[in-house]
């Protein structure tokens, strides 16, 4: 690992660095990559970047799982481990502390990748074929979300036009804002086009399609045609959903009659 680590027995939690003191240079470097990226951070750096990544929890073996695509084989785990030590202080058995051992060196080799891993996709340093499209997604909300428009677009700026196949089926509407908020607005209607087309009665595509197409192509025959296809396809809307399509039917219908006319209930 290099020069020093410091490790206290027990299973490592994200977040609670009482557990873990890493000295060795190639993880600090990590960290202070995230830092630098993300702008001014106030809570240390490796726990901001995994906290803009939807993962089912911050536990360090489902961030190994879902965002490293690593799974450990005969681990022990981390709530058997003081049982273990106990036992040790019994018996002065060192077979007991064999797993305790491994167990910490994985964690912090994880952490060391984990840190470097977020570094990379936070600084668009690379767009590895093994790094799920929702990570770059997530890491350029991270930069809009601080201000950091121009590490935004960097990141954006090197994802495909189009979304690899293992992509979620959350990652088009996510990608679609982030162009949408880093002013890449057709980029957005390409995907909001994509989308319509897998789920024509779709309430966001269907809504922001339609606003790009009144807005900013002043198409209004097609924001209309998008819109009441959607409410006559038997699609399933909330009462507040259906009622936000008809308002915009409305107006759409009167624009296409009266273009240049304003009308005060404009989205």
């Amino acid at each position: 690992m290099g020069q020093s680590a410091t490790i206290v027995l027990g299973h490592l939690d994200v977040g609670r660095s009482e557990q873990v003191h890493l000295t060795t240079d190639p993880f600090h470097r990590a960290a202070q990559a995230v830092t630098d990226a993300a702008g001014e951070i106030d809570q240390p750096a490796g726990q901001v970047a995994v906290g803009a990544f939807e993962v089912d929890d911050h536990r360090l073996a489902t961030l190994e799982e879902q965002i490293l695509g690593v799974f450990r084989e005969d681990d022990v785990p981390g709530w058997e481990i003081p049982q273990r030590y106990f036992d040790w202080l019994r018996q002065r058995n060192p077979d007991l502390l064999a797993g305790i051992f491994e167990h910490n060196r994985l964690d912090v080799a994880s952490m060391a990748t984990l840190t470097a891993h977020l570094a990379e996709i936070v600084a668009a340093c690379t767009t590895g074929q093994d790094t799920h499209t929702d990570d770059y997604v997530a890491a350029a909300r991270l930069c809009l979300d601080r201000s950091q428009k121009e590490a935004a677009l960097k990141i954006v700026d090197a994802l495909p036009n189009d979304l690899r196949p293992e992509a979620s089926p959350h990652s088009p509407g996510k990608l679609a804002e982030l162009y949408k908020r880093t002013g890449r607005i057709d980029q957005a209607a390409d995907i909001w086009r994509r989308m319509l087309g897998q789920d024509p009665a779709g309430f966001y595509q269907v809504t922001e399609l339609a606003k790009y197409l009144e807005h900013h192509k002043r198409d209004f025959a097609g924001a209309r045609s998008i819109v009441g296809k959607a409410l006559a396809s038997g699609g399933v809307f909330s009462e507040k959903e259906k009622q936000s399509l008809k308002l915009r039917l409305g107006r759409l219908d009167k624009k296409i009659i009266a273009p240049d006319r304003e009308y005060r209930d404009e989205p």
